[in-house]
């Protein structure tokens, strides 16, 4: 616990380095979940299959 200068206590919540683990995309979005905290967010898919076609013939 921290003090400020009014001497007020906060207490300072610890920072997840976060672990995703990603559910199957649905509509170009996959949902993660982080293992450590819960917490979730949304994944964009990143190459459209168009474009990663494009990118192997090279």
């Amino acid at each position: 616990m921290q003090l400020l200068p009014d001497e007020t206590p906060v207490e300072i919540a610890p920072v997840c380095q976060h672990h995703w683990m990603l559910a199957t995309p649905v509509a170009g979005v996959s949902t993660g979940l982080c293992r450590e905290c819960g917490a979730s967010r949304d994944f964009g898919q990143v190459f459209a299959p168009s474009s990663y076609n494009r990118l192997r013939r090279k």
